[in-house]
């Protein structure tokens, strides 16, 4: 078989791969910590119905912007040659849509200002509707960075940016402003994008006018846009729907559970793809060298994501103590749930990426009428019954996903059956064993004391990396030898020196 490591362009495979996965960890530890941060303070400071309106906020912007520019300049990466891309074009036609959404987005925050339900949230909508005019640069500038692999750069931008937002995030909520705190300093993160575009990089526009050659991208967006409109309207419909439900102060506890599952689930498995989708595609598709890579991606993601999941699952009301405080104590019996869901979700959103990066963007539409369906089923079947069966058909329906996606993988030829194997289960062999063995040496779970629960934690840990060693020791040393620091960590768990 041929190797992954020769594929691509300008260099070899694996060090892309491990140039992507040094900044993309650097950057998602720094990243995560400081948000973390952020969120500790600002739950402790913003009361929980804010968090309610904003998702609501989010919801409705997170709908229209996928008939933005954000989505038509993605087309960029998937583009294999150089000559594919003209950025100058992107822009002028940027210059249509973004105004065009700025626009409609406060002519609907109008339109909610009566109503008794929504009305909290139409302010909010006006101060969100600006982030389109600020992402029609700073995504121009990004997809550039990307394109070129230059990592440094676009992590450093990103951690700015980051930064930025969250001592504004801070200083609003100390000042007493509420859920403004939650929606304002996210438009902040654009900013070192577009200074780059215009200042560093002296990047001016032409206002050149799309040919055929821009063609692909639009029938590309089209395409998005119409699985955006399932994703993003799911997420629209979730929030909404809940809403008028179980209120927004229950809606609140509901989305930090999800927080958790995003931060410690999906944003791995979310960021290694972020990483990794420039270098997939420009591998050949259905060729055996994507079938590996498509392989040792899955791989990575699982081995990280299931441990994890399982880590907060079993831990939820130590973890919610520490993390929220007391006052959240109802996300306690909804965490084991989102985080099962979480994981599933994770996975899925690997195969569904490395599909697309397999060009097959109508088999990802697909799977987001699939999502979108299975949201308006719990909205109108078993939502009203409470969170818990809602979160369980959820949880369901990813995993529906995530099998739908590799057997899809598995018939495009880009993966096989013994690479998705090899990627799953020694995972699941693992935390089954490790849960076993701490079940018999802490006792229940419900007894464990704060302190207890990093000692459960660490021992898990511990257990979960033995098993891979001494029963998955080949798949371990591979996925290890495609790590930055591959060569310390080997000797480490005794797989000898990576050559």
């Amino acid at each position: 078989m041929s190797d992954p490591r020769q594929a691509g362009a300008g260099g070899g495979f694996r060090d892309k791969v491990i140039a992507a996965v040094a900044w993309t960890a650097a950057f998602g530890v720094f990243r995560d910590l400081l948000q973390f941060v952020t969120m500790m303070v600002l739950v402790r400071l913003v009361a929980p119905e804010a968090y309610g309106q904003a998702a609501v906020a989010h919801g409705v912007i997170g709908f229209l912007g996928v008939f933005s520019f954000t989505t038509l300049v993605s087309h960029a990466l998937q583009a294999r040659s150089d000559r594919q891309v003209d950025f100058q074009q992107h822009f002028t036609f940027g210059a249509l849509l973004q105004p065009l959404w700025f626009a409609a987005t406060n002519l609907l925050a109008v339109a909610l200002r009566g109503s008794d339900t929504y009305g909290s949230t139409a302010p909010l909508l006006h101060v969100l509707s600006i982030g389109f005019l600020l992402d029609w640069p700073a995504e121009l500038r990004r997809k550039m960075i990307e394109r070129e692999m230059d990592w440094r750069r676009l992590r450093l931008l990103h951690a700015i940016g980051l930064v930025v937002a969250a001592v504004l995030a801070v200083a609003m909520a100390l000042a007493g402003q509420g859920v403004y705190a939650l929606v304002v300093p996210g438009l902040a993160a654009s900013l070192p994008f577009v200074w780059d575009l215009f200042g560093p990089l002296g990047w001016r526009p032409t206002w050149k006018r799309p040919t055929a050659q821009f063609r692909p991208a639009l029938r590309f967006g089209a395409t998005r846009a119409a699985s955006g409109v399932s994703t993003q309207g799911r997420q629209l419909l979730e929030t909404a729907g809940l809403a008028p439900l179980v209120g927004f102060e229950s809606l609140a506890f509901f989305g930090r559970a999800v927080g958790l599952a995003n931060l410690f689930c999906v944003r791995a498995a979310s960021q290694l793809m972020q990483a990794l989708y420039p270098v997939l595609t420009r591998i050949e598709e259905g060729s055996p060298r994507y079938q590996r890579a498509s392989a040792l991606v899955l791989r990575a993601a699982a081995w990280v994501v299931l441990p994890v999941a399982t880590v907060f699952a079993a831990l939820a009301r130590p973890v919610v103590e520490l993390v929220y405080g007391s006052r959240w104590s109802a996300v306690v019996p909804l965490l084991p749930w989102v985080m099962a869901a979480g994981a599933a979700g994770a996975l899925a959103q690997v195969g569904y990426q490395l599909l697309l990066a397999h060009n097959r963007e109508r088999r990802c539409l697909t799977l987001d009428i699939l999502a979108l369906g299975g949201t308006l089923a719990g909205l109108a079947l078993v939502a009203a019954h409470g969170l818990l069966p809602y979160i369980a058909l959820a949880g369901l329906v990813q995993l529906a996903s995530l099998v739908l996606a590799l057997v899809w993988l598995g018939r495009l030829g880009a993966a096989t059956a013994a690479g998705i194997s090899v990627a799953l289960m020694p995972s699941l062999a693992a935390v089954a064993a490790g849960a076993a063995v701490c079940r018999a040496l802490f006792g229940p779970l419900a007894e464990i004391s704060r302190g207890g629960a990093f000692l459960w934690a660490g021992s898990f840990g511990a257990l979960y990396l033995v098993v891979l060693r001494f029963a998955f020791r080949g798949p371990l040393a591979e996925l290890v030898g495609y790590l930055p620091f591959g060569d310390r960590l080997a000797p480490l768990l005794l797989l000898g020196r990576r050559r």
